[in-house]
């Protein structure tokens, strides 16, 4: 039983480790980690500030030729529209696909595998693959100077390169040849507002990250923001940068990578040291309760002179061999553990040669010394028993009461309790967010993703032959979805004759938008089919937010006067992470502007309908389609994972923890065993004995919560500081963790008391 139990708790260990290495080893794949900065953009303009992590295509460039402390950049675009990629009959969609300028592949380290990339990019129509995607295109055969299509646009393979590690901020299927960003005097202004580029820059050699920071602001403050005011608008950007070290753990901003949460991962480490510190405790305290088995074997060695040295040796050899069964079953569960953690955790990653070996050399180091330990301590007590003693088999006891096994029960549920409370608090708040009202409703809605290559009047055919169906209640085509990260624009108001600049959302739907997600007009009414081109419909927050603007009419960015026809409720464009903000929805000209989402409000089971329309218009590339419940649900993954690691440590910490106080109860009962049995032959009762038992635990117990429920509240609540909406504090998940902690005591001390209650009583008191 100790064998598993320590088997466990290296177990959970590892993996635990192994996520953490996985974490703060983000980016540390390229050779210039500690020298390469990305550069994020922010614009202020009235009270609100927005930062973004993509910039304007010129930034790097521009940089890079004024500032001596930059060396060179890279600017990766987001390759227009869906791209289509394609060889012979094979499509794949929605590939990962760049436009990279040359200079990329002289900051960044890639893996080549075919082909030389110092000159993979030189040239256009060029097109770097990853080994996954070449290997979807061309099987296992080279594809050096093959050619394939993106959007019906040639290109020639020019390189192959290994995928990229999932804990990389790089991530992508293929890079394709931009040319250096350059723009007239009339387009500059514009071209840093086209957020579509991550921009990175080299710091040069022998320069500081002081010399980064002063270019930037030099840059905001003297190149960009006259450009801004010149231009006759009041707001202002500024520009930071962030390395390529640190990157994972900073700050999100819009259009960012996905980000690492460095107190999980100190949270994680404490976890996973406290249950290594558990699991030695419980095999040593196992250790000890096993070791009066051979007390009379001990006796007989010590009679024949047999020197404590040896006995010693002997303890530590049973000791280590338990262990290394022990490491052999963790390692093996680990192996197949570690699929479903990467699949969890999204981790795709190896070790290299050196840390594989640490690795390895620290695992031995610890094995080793949990095994020294566990045959040291009941060794050394057992060879200062007399002989008489341990010939009697009346040894003296590990004190039960003893400041050890206080400590370590108090670990043990500690761990527990506060895990249990996590668990059921993060269950709350994933109810929480299914519960809350989104202002919009998501039940049985259907998203399309529209492909490249289809136009706006196949679309309005699609859209009147699904309607012809009475299973397909309300069409809409629109740019965007809730759960899309949210459009941004500039409107202008007026105060005290003074015009003012404000960043706000911004949505562009057709009429039929509002009626499919269930949202009403309060005031107004919704948009015209026909007219209303140049109208917008804004949430009851937006004028509420802006009391002195004209309340039938705004300006865009543009200039343009817009009339506002119409005025709806709040509702969550994003997920509660972020508070309701104010939103402004635009009529989408579908002459003029491109159509991204179709949006379907259907009865259930009218897919089979939806997929036979689409092949019945044959488009070039199929539809991908999903429902906006899950879409949007899709916010809460990181949730979901983290619900799953603490439900799974919840259980292994229980179970240890039953272990733990399983072999101290069972200290406990050796060592009133005499006293259990007079109590008995004087009629004491069940309860009372097993009260007696429990009565050292009761007291830990509780000091544990006194000490679990203010810690696991503040814990909470600084959690709960990531979402601009949260459950309400409950005391049911403090009552459920006590309930199972006492739970999980009392059925040990039954079954203990049960084993000793077999023994014949008169048995006991004559052994005693």
């Amino acid at each position: 039983m100790s064998v598993l139990g320590l088997a466990i708790s290296i177990t959970v260990s590892l993996l635990i480790f192994r996520y953490i290495v996985f974490e703060t080893n983000y980016n540390k794949d390229q050779v210039n980690r500690g020298r390469i900065y990305r550069v994020s953009m922010g614009i202020k303009a009235n009270n609100s500030e927005d930062y973004y992590a993509a910039t304007g295509g010129l930034l790097g460039s521009e940089l890079a030729k004024n500032y001596p402390a930059i060396e060179t950049y890279a600017s990766f675009k987001m390759f227009d529209g869906k791209p289509k990629i394609q060889h012979n009959t094979d499509v794949f969609l929605n590939e990962r696909i760049f436009e990279v300028n040359p200079q990329a592949f002289k900051i960044f380290s890639f893996e080549p595998i075919e082909g030389e990339l110092a000159t993979a990019l030189n040239n256009p129509g060029s097109i770097v693959l990853t080994r996954t995607l070449a290997r979807k295109l061309f099987g296992d055969k080279r594809c050096l100077k093959e050619f394939v299509e993106i959007n019906k646009q040639a290109y020639a393979v020019t390189a192959v390169i290994e995928d990229r590690p999932s804990n990389s901020d790089l991530q992508f299927d293929a890079l394709v040849y931009y040319p250096p960003a350059t723009r007239t005097d009339d387009e500059a202004l514009q071209s840093y507002f086209d957020t579509d580029h991550y921009t990175y820059i080299l710091q040069k050699a022998g320069s500081s990250e002081r010399d980064i920071t002063t270019a930037l602001d030099n840059f905001g403050t003297n190149v960009i923001n006259p450009l801004v005011h010149n231009a006759g608008v009041k707001f202002s950007l500024k520009f930071e940068a962030t390395a390529l070290s640190i990157l994972h753990f900073s700050k999100p901003l819009l259009m960012d990578t996905p980000k690492g949460n460095a107190n999980n991962l100190y949270i994680l480490s404490l976890l996973a040291v406290f249950l290594l510190i558990i699991g030695i405790a419980n095999f040593v305290n196992y250790n000890i309760v096993t070791s009066y088995k051979k007390a009379v074997s001990i006796g007989l060695q010590k009679l024949y002179g047999i020197g404590q040295g040896r006995i010693i040796r002997q303890f530590i050899g049973r000791s280590l061999l338990g262990v290394a069964v022990s490491l052999m079953i963790a390692i093996l569960l680990t192996l197949f553990a570690s699929h479903f953690v990467d699949a969890l955790g999204h981790i795709r990653f190896t070790l290299g040669t050196t840390q594989t070996l640490a690795y390895a050399v620290t695992i031995i180091l610890i094995s080793t010394f949990i095994g020294c330990l566990g045959g040291i301590i009941p060794a050394y007590h057992m060879s200062n028993q007399s002989i008489a003693r341990l010939l009697a088999n009346k040894m003296t006891l590990v004190s039960h009461s003893s400041w050890s096994h206080k400590t370590i029960l108090f670990l043990q549920l500690t761990i527990s309790s506060g895990l249990i409370i996590l668990t059921l608090e993060l269950h709350r708040q994933l109810l929480f967010f299914n519960k809350q009202d989104l202002g919009f409703k998501t039940e049985n809605l259907v998203v399309i993703d529209v492909p490249d290559g289809v136009n706006n009047s196949q679309l309005e055919v699609f859209r009147t032959n699904l309607l012809s169906h009475p299973n397909i209640k309300a069409v809409s085509l629109s740019a965007s979805v809730p759960g899309d990260e949210p459009s941004k624009e500039i409107f202008y108001s007026k105060k005290n004759g003074k015009r003012s600049e404000t960043v706000y959302t911004y949505i562009k739907a057709d009429e039929n938008y509002l009626n499919v997600l269930g949202i009403p007009i309060t005031t107004g009414r919704n948009f015209d089919r026909v007219s209303d081109d140049n109208s917008v419909i804004v949430t009851r927050s937006f004028l509420n937010k802006y009391p002195d603007l004209d309340p039938t009419r705004i300006r865009i960015a543009t200039d343009t006067v817009k009339p506002i026809v119409g005025v709806i409720g709040d509702f969550h464009q994003t997920s509660f992470h972020d508070p309701i903000s104010p939103i402004i929805i635009g009529k989408l000209d579908l002459k003029k502007e491109a159509v991204s989402k179709v949006l379907i409000k259907a009865d259930p089971g009218a897919l089979a309908i939806i997929r036979k329309e689409a092949a019945r218009l044959n488009f070039d590339t199929p539809l991908k389609y999903y429902f906006l419940s899950d879409y949007f649900q899709n916010q809460y993954a990181r949730e979901n994972r983290l619900l799953t690691l603490f439900m799974m440590c919840s259980f292994i910490a229980i179970l240890v923890s039953c272990l733990g106080v399983f072999s101290i109860s069972s200290i406990i009962v050796k060592g009133r065993s005499k006293e259990l049995a007079i109590r008995s032959v004087l009629g004491g009762s069940l309860a009372d004995n097993i009260g007696l038992i429990f009565k050292p635990f009761g007291y830990i117990l509780l000091v544990v919560f006194l000490f679990v429920c203010p810690a696991s509240f503040f814990l909470i609540q600084k959690w709960r500081e990531n979402y601009a909406y949260s459950s309400n504090p409950s005391l049911l998940p403090y009552v459920y963790s006590l309930i199972l902690i006492v739970i999980l005591i009392f059925t040990n001390i039954f079954y203990l008391f049960y084993h000793f209650l077999k023994g014949k009583v008169s048995t006991l008191l004559k052994n005693e």
